[in-house]
């Protein structure tokens, strides 16, 4: 991964009939995606692009339900996740037998690294 000073934060504001699951979904429509090649991918200079990200033109849902609806699947991957990474983490601190770093499984540090006491039990 290379990142630039250039890098652009975007969330959807108080206003906005939709979550950043949609956000995400509609980011990464094809269509949109396209305007983005125009708009900043083409620019020799990236600093040229200043507020020209404003022109990029997404879907609005209708509602929260039509947005919810529209982006299900990128909130169900993303959330099954969180899940399971919580879960593994859980599973982690418990048994502390396993040397393998998770996000929120390191409340060790130490020679035996991140997560883990770096014991062996022969399982």
């Amino acid at each position: 991964m290379v990142l630039t000073k250039e890098i652009i934060i975007l969330r959807p504001g108080k206003k906005a009939p939709f979550d950043p699951f949609y956000l995400l979904w509609a980011m990464t429509l094809n269509v949109v995606r396209e305007q983005w090649k125009r708009i900043v991918f083409m620019q020799t200079n990236r600093e040229d692009v200043g507020k020209r990200y404003l022109e990029i033109v997404i879907p609005v849902p209708k509602d929260r339900k039509a947005a919810d609806d529209a982006s299900r699947e990128f909130r169900e991957y993303y959330t099954t996740i969180a899940e399971a990474r919580s879960k593994l983490s859980g599973y982690l601190e418990r048994v502390k037998d396993h040397h393998f770093f998770v996000t929120g499984a390191e409340s060790e540090v130490g020679e035996a690294g991140i997560g883990g006491r770096g014991r062996c039990r022969g399982r």
